[in-house]
């Protein structure tokens, strides 16, 4: 070793130690051969390794990356052993691979004969000051980028010696010079500049520190070209000398504007001045104004100063600078522009609405865009406001519940409203500037002649106009609809007629329900007539067939006599029938339900349906078919309706299918039959089906797709089955054929079949009051009920049967019944009769009997005070069951 100090001799060991541990530099000692002897916390931390490791015998090198190894092994520790210490910056490695930059101190400690005993090396972590380095340098490098790139004329002098050291690109092409003819040489000697004495006074203000800002100046361009430009200037620190950065704007172009300006003033000046629009002219080459008028500086509130020399593009003149370069476009290619709208900026951001028109002239001795600018703001506003107006009235027309349709003076259409939209099939866009007829094309429903055009009513007569009827609206689709229309002038504030508004609206529906209305009144009407002629049909049937039942009783079975009675006793029957059904198109009305087989009216009704026709019915009945309550004349009119359907969908022949069976109403789930028992029939065609649309609306009243039908028929089909509690339902395939399933409720098990068509007749024995105005009805009666066994008291009206029952209490002859008829015209009928004769003998058994077989009494008699019904005519069988009915409960 070189140096030997005794520790003992100044600083304690102990101190020492403690003084190179807790230091914050990194402080090792290595071996000669460079294995690491000792290293600090400091060094321990800065490199990644716990303070606690053994790091005995590791070799040095493992913190220094390959390049520093060899440059320590090559540079540095030679250096070291030679002078006994070296200095410098290198980097370390920490655990994890980063790199540290530090500065290096290592001192070489030597023992006897020169040999290298070991290695102290002192490292401090420079990253910060690297970091700094590296923000300078970055600074300086973008300070000297935007120096030499910026558009605008720059140079720097060295304010030692006043001379140039630098000068950017922009600066060069402004005066075309070389760098070299001005880089190194003083103010005072470049040519690029002006005069002496402005050089002169350039060089004292920098001398003097005065502030350089906006300082006009002149100099020279390559050829003597006189420039001027506007100076500014500061000082800066440039590699730790000051230098005085100089910027300058080359404002030759614009003193060239002002002096071409001053040159054209006695042309335009009177033109700008009283000229209300704004008047501008630009250079062609680069859009620089070389001219505004008072007006264009009102208009964008500009002061002159701050526009002349500068650009729409630096003036952001136009709010949308694809509109600039589309007037651009257009007057390269045109060299003319005419009454473009655009929106413009003003100085303080206002955005106004203008019409501009330019145009291409030589000005000046080069091309040059004169444009004149109109400020259409106010206008706008008042269109936009306009624009609102008619957009509320636009909104309105279209709100409300009639077709709108406006027209112009010439018939063209203007507007078209949602409802008329949907009326003609025409949208606004599309009608919009078409002729009326087109849109509105209109003919007389019945004469197909097209009707003549509203707008020409409208304008001939000055006033509001309506249509004749049956006029028919053709859409666009062909779809006819029936309207009601009216027509009438739109006039402006001086009543000049500028166009023709018309209303209308569609009453197809309403004449179509105004129909049917009418035609259900003549139906009513027909009703009443029909419900009169079968009372006093009934009435003479009554006679004829209780004559003809008592013909058949006398005559004897097998004679050719009898033979006749009983033909004639059907064809009798028949018109009973056939008044029936005369009842039912009268008024309807409550079933009068009586229990029995279904099974002979579904034959007799299809095959009467049926016949003269080429289809035939295949009946499928069940052998044990429970029996149902029904009015007979009403389900035959239900099975009669289902047939003739059947027949009329099947154009070309063929087999009706029907069927009657039993079935447990929760067994059906379409239609959803209640619980209990009941008796199914069905009527299965092979025709054309019913479309899948058509199919919710076939008990709709009125709803028919046949060129005659009425729409009544499945309706009334319909409400004939709910009256007996029963269902319908239909099924349909399209090119298959339908099937309807009426379900009729089964009588319960302990009711007895009442049809008795094969029966004989039941002799009885008692007293009856019979009351009818009809003497023909009184007589056969009589001699009906005589021959049943009956002693028969026969009044013509209430009042009687009331004054004969109560003498027969008096005479204690009691009656044991009383059969009375509904209707007496210009007297006391039987609802009442019954009532009066009830409160002297509430116990009577009461028969109630009419021609009017679908009158409520009739269908509901026990609420009336009686306990059974006759239906006339009736045969002498019926008779005499519903009597022995009556007198045996």
């Amino acid at each position: 070793m070189t140096e030997k100090h005794d520790r003992n001799d100044t600083i304690p060991f102990g101190m020492l130690w403690d003084i190179v541990n807790e230091a914050r530099d990194f402080i090792s000692v290595a071996s000669g051969d460079g294995r690491v002897l000792f290293l600090n916390e400091a060094g321990r931390k800065m490199v990644g390794i716990d303070v606690e490791a053994d790091l005995s015998g590791i070799p040095i090198r493992q913190v220094y990356p390959d390049r520093i190894w060899e440059l320590l092994q090559n540079e540095a520790l030679p250096a070291a052993r030679k002078h006994g210490s070296w200095g410098g910056e290198t980097v370390i490695l920490r655990k994890d691979g980063t790199e540290i930059p530090v500065s290096q101190i290592i001192r070489a400690h030597t023992k006897e004969g020169g040999i290298t005993e070991y290695y102290s090396t002192i490292i401090r972590d420079i990253s910060k000051k690297k970091n700094i380095e590296r923000a300078l340098q970055s600074s300086e490098k973008k300070f000297f980028s935007a120096f030499h790139s910026s558009p605008t004329m720059k140079l720097m002098i060295r304010l030692d010696d006043e001379r140039i050291i630098d000068i950017n690109a922009s600066y060069l092409s402004t005066i075309g010079f070389s760098r070299d003819d001005v880089v190194g040489k003083t103010i005072g000697e470049s040519m690029a500049w002006g005069s002496a004495d402005e050089r002169a006074a350039l060089v004292e203000m920098i001398r003097a520190g005065s502030v350089i800002d906006n300082y006009e100046f002149s100099f020279s361009a390559l050829g003597a070209q006189r420039r001027t430009a506007l100076f500014s200037a500061e000082t800066v620190e440039v590699d730790d000398e000051n230098v005085l950065l100089l910027e300058a704007i080359d404002i030759t172009d614009r003193k060239n504007a002002e002096d071409a300006l001053k040159r054209s003033e006695n042309k335009f000046i009177k033109v700008y001045q009283s000229s209300p629009e704004a008047i501008t002219i630009n250079r062609l080459s680069d859009g620089i104004y070389i001219e505004v008028n008072e007006s264009a500086l009102e208009l964008a509130r500009y002061k002159r100063e701050e526009v002349i020399g500068r650009t729409p593009v630096d003036l952001q003149v136009f709010a949308r600078y694809r509109e600039y370069l589309r007037m651009l476009t257009m007057l390269r290619r045109d060299r003319l522009v005419k009454k473009l709208e655009f929106d413009f900026r003003t100085k303080y951001g206002d955005i106004r609405n203008g019409i501009v028109s330019a145009e291409i002239m030589d000005f000046g001795g080069e091309p040059c865009v004169i444009t004149s600018i109109v400020d259409i703001t106010d206008r706008k506003r008042a269109e936009r406001a306009l624009d609102r107006q008619r957009e509320r009235l636009a909104v309105t027309l279209r709100s409300i519940g009639d077709g709108v349709i406006t027209t112009n003076m010439y018939g063209e259409v203007a507007l078209v409203n949602k409802v008329a939209e949907e009326l003609t099939g025409w949208t606004q866009e599309e009608a919009y500037g078409k002729p009326l007829q087109e849109v509105f094309s209109i003919v007389n429903e019945r004469t197909r002649v097209p009707c003549e055009n509203p707008v020409d009513m409208v304008l001939e007569s000055g006033g509001t106009v309506g249509l004749a009827n049956h006029t028919a609206l053709i859409a666009r689709d062909g779809t006819e609809r029936i309207i009601a229309d009216s027509g009438a002038p739109i006039r402006d504030k001086e009543g000049t007629i500028i166009g023709v508004v018309l209303v209308f609206r569609d009453i197809t529906d309403k004449q179509r329900m105004e129909a049917e209305i009418q035609k259900m009144q003549q139906i009513e009407s027909l009703g009443v007539l029909a419900g009169g002629i079968a009372h006093d049909f009934n009435n003479i049937l009554t006679a004829i067939l209780g004559n003809i039942n008592l013909g058949r009783l006398y005559a004897r079975p097998g004679e050719k006599l009898h033979e006749i009675l009983v033909d004639a006793e059907k064809s009798v029957l028949r018109a009973r029938d056939l008044s029936r059904q005369l009842l039912t198109l009268s008024k309807g009305g409550k079933p009068l339900k009586r229990s029995g087989s279904i099974e002979n009216l579904l034959r007799d009704t299809a095959i009467f349906a049926l016949r003269g026709s080429n289809i035939i019915p295949e009946f499928d009945v069940e052998e044990a078919l429970w029996q149902s309550e029904f009015d007979e004349a009403q389900m035959g009119q239900v099975f009669n309706n289902l047939v003739l359907n059947a027949r009329q969908a099947m154009h070309k022949g063929g087999v009706i299918k029907i069927s009657a069976s039993n079935m447990e109403g929760g067994s059906v789930m379409v239609p959803p039959v209640s619980d209990g028992r009941f008796v199914r029939i069905t009527v299965a065609d092979s025709g054309e089906g019913i479309p899948e649309g058509h199919l919710p609306h076939i008990y709709d009243p009125y709803f028919t797709t046949k060129k005659n039908g009425t729409g009544l028929g499945l309706t009334t089909t319909f409400s004939i089955i709910r009256n007996h509690d029963g269902y319908i339902h239909a099924e349909s395939t399209p090119g298959v054929g339908t099937v309807f399933s009426v379900y009729m409720p089964a009588v319960t098990v302990n009711q007895q079949n009442t049809d008795r068509r094969d029966a004989g007749s039941i002799t009885g024995r008692g007293r009856i009051l019979f009351m009818d105005d009809e003497e023909l009805v009184r007589t056969i009666a009589s001699k009906l009920l005589r021959h049943l066994g009956y002693d028969v008291t026969c009044v013509p009206n209430g009042e009687e049967a009331i004054r004969e029952f109560a003498r027969a209490l008096e005479d204690d002859r009691e009656f044991n019944a009383v059969i009375l008829d509904l209707t007496v015209p210009g007297g006391m009928g039987g609802t009442e009769t019954i009532g009066k004769i009830r409160d002297m003998a509430p116990g009577v058994r009461a028969i109630v009997s009419s021609g009017y077989s679908n009158d409520p009494v009739m269908a509901e008699y026990k609420n009336y005070g009686f306990d059974e019904v006759a239906v006339k005519p009736y045969k002498i069988e019926e008779l005499s069951e519903v009597l022995y009915r009556v007198l045996k409960g």
